[in-house]
């Protein structure tokens, strides 16, 4: 029988043994995933594979024997057991295991197949050691830093990681020289800021590979990569740390700490639901039919579902949404329509809808069960979306459709009035837009879609104080009031912040462009600051002609829309206390 210290010696050799077959692994997936690889590099790897699977397995029965409270350990390693159970599967039925394969895949070739293999045994075991690494995500909340910092320094690594991932051999099409690292990199910035800016074609310089890329990288960007690092806490962890509940009240805006976990899970089964729920007519509109599966228009309809929800703006139509085959689908656009509008209304908006009673007794009325922040929502969001509707319907002659109907000149002025806010798909070639529906469009972005949700910009709410406290102010009141509540003076002097910083990135930006590009229109450059800043995604046909240093401009501009103009200055900021004396007051002259 081994000692305790003799089996704790024993324990810390396995995790090492672990660590490294972990790290291996990782490599072995981005060699699998992202390179073309020969037969024999196929055969090393499975034997690799296997070697790693048999340890697995061994180090589970070990620790079961040495543990003395099987039903305790049972309860806290039941994931690495049932991965356990799975990898002897693979260990004991390979045949089995591979016609399977060939039958759910008949149109792949016996190397794809060996490949869905490998990552198949892959991810597992990568998934237990995510796990433990997991288990350090407490220290996050230990580091000196604002939080605005750690939400900035968390999408800048993924921005980095899926740069990397994009320039692989297999990222392209066969044949295809490999992207250079600066359309990679604004291709990555464009997917986790969920902008949707291009300077590649999506459907044509990227591989099915680097469109699973690029997808990966617009869902992540969109639930937020704290919102999936405090999930995957939890999973691993059981629960989260009260320092990582402060991060992310501040990043969510939700002040009720006992509540964010509650939200966390919420925001991922709102996230997944919406978008499975969605793509189901999107498929049925492109002539799918679940008796006999599409593959081509399955995989289309969930990377619009996602894009859309995410309100990312790509699309795997060379010409976006103007392509022939969705331009006039109305059931497929609608269904981009609701979910740009369930992702840019914002979470917490979402949450309070959904625990509505207006038929239960005993409860409030109805608007009462509202939270003012929804009512705004709601609200600032209906005026941005019939007004606009109403303006383009009569100003844009929308001469791009001699056949289309009255109704469709209204619906492709909805679905422009709509996308404009935060997505970036669009119907219409906007070089055509009049000057009027352009000047429209650029105000339409600047304001954007709500806090906490996957679209960027000024942000509703924002919109709506500071067009309120200007009115409030005209008529020589200070204080401002809405539905029977009292602003807080900080929420203002906050909307009027983030106006102002918002604006003077655009003044910035546009300035340097302008300067760098002097061939180009303003109104043009104007139109992809504002674009980037909001994280829209729609362009003219400047954008894909930006030179280099162009293009990092455009980068920073659609990291900051992402992380919010406020948060980006202040993470660079320790607030200080205001000190205790005071001094003269004096007036200065304004106006």
């Amino acid at each position: 029988m081994l000692t305790k210290e003799k089996q704790d010696q024993i324990l810390k050799i396995i995790n090492i043994v672990l660590a490294i077959f972990g790290f291996l692994s990782f490599i072995s997936l981005i060699m699998i995933t992202g390179f073309y690889i020969s037969d024999s590099v196929i055969n090393f790897l499975t034997l690799f594979i296997k070697i790693q699977i048999a340890f697995f397995i061994l180090q589970e029965i070990y620790r079961f024997i040495v543990t003395h409270n099987k039903k305790d350990f049972i309860k806290r390693r039941y994931i690495e057991l049932l991965i356990a159970v799975f990898f002897l599967l693979f260990l004991v039925f390979p045949d089995q295991i591979s016609d399977l394969f060939k039958s759910i895949f008949q149109s792949l070739k016996p190397n794809d197949l060996d490949i869905i293999y490998l990552i198949t045994a892959q991810v597992p075991f990568l998934i237990v050691i995510f796990r433990k690494l997991l288990k350090y995500a407490v220290n996050l909340g230990r580091i000196q830093l604002h939080s605005g910092a750690i939400f900035m320094i968390s999408f800048a690594i993924i921005i980095l990681f899926g740069t990397f991932l994009l320039m692989l051999p297999k990222s392209v099409p066969l044949g295809s020289p490999s992207i250079n690292f600066v359309n990679a990199l604004f291709t990555s910035t464009s997917a986790v800021c969920v902008t949707g800016l291009a300077v590649l074609n999506v459907a044509t310089d990227f591989s099915f590979t680097g469109q699973l890329f690029i997808l990966s990288l617009i869902q992540i960007g969109g639930l937020g990569v704290l919102t999936l690092t405090a999930l995957f806490a939890m999973f691993a962890n059981g629960g989260i740390s009260f320092q990582i509940r402060v991060i992310m009240s501040d990043v969510l805006s939700d002040d009720n700490l006992s509540d964010i976990t509650q939200l966390i899970k919420r925001i991922i089964l709102y996230t997944f639901v919406s978008e499975l729920i969605c793509a189901i007519p999107m498929y049925i509109s492109l002539g799918g039919s679940f008796s006999q599966p599409n593959g081509d228009h399955i995989y289309t309809a969930i990377f619009h579902s996602i894009s859309a929800f995410c309100n990312a703006g790509f699309s795997t139509y060379s010409n976006n949404l103007m392509d022939p085959a969705v331009q006039n689908n109305y059931l497929f656009l609608s269904m981009i329509m609701i979910l740009i509008t369930i992702g840019g209304i914002g979470f917490p908006v979402i949450q309070n809808l959904l625990h509505l009673k207006p038929f239960a007794p005993n409860q409030k009325r109805l608007r009462y069960q509202l939270t003012i922040t929804t009512k705004v929502v709601l609200i600032t969001s209906f005026c941005l979306v019939v007004i606009p509707t109403i303006l383009l319907f009569f100003v844009e002659p929308m001469t791009y459709f001699p056949d289309s109907s009255e109704f469709g000149n209204f619906f492709h002025s909805l679905f422009l009035s709509v996308t404009s806010r935060t997505a970036g798909f669009n119907t219409l070639p906007l070089n055509d837009l009049r000057a009027p529906s352009v000047i429209l469009v650029i105000c339409i972005m600047s304001i954007g879609a709500s806090p906490a949700s996957t679209g960027g910009g000024i942000k509703t709410t924002t919109f709506a104080i500071v067009i309120l406290q200007f009115f409030r102010l005209l008529k020589g009141q200070e204080k401002l009031f809405i539905f029977n509540r009292e602003i807080h003076r900080e929420v203002v002097r906050k909307a009027l912040l983030i106006m102002f910083a918002y604006f003077l990135c655009f003044a910035v930006a546009t300035f340097v462009i302008s300067s760098i590009e002097p061939e180009y229109n303003i109104v043009d450059i104007s139109f992809d600051v504002i674009s980037a800043l909001s994280t829209v995604g729609l362009y003219r046909d400047f954008t894909p002609y930006f030179s280099v240093p162009t293009k990092f401009i455009i980068i920073l501009c659609m990291f900051i829309g992402r992380i919010g103009v406020l948060t980006f200055f202040m993470a660079f900021h320790r607030p200080k206390l205001e000190p205790n004396y005071k001094l003269p007051k004096t007036h200065i002259m304004i106006g």
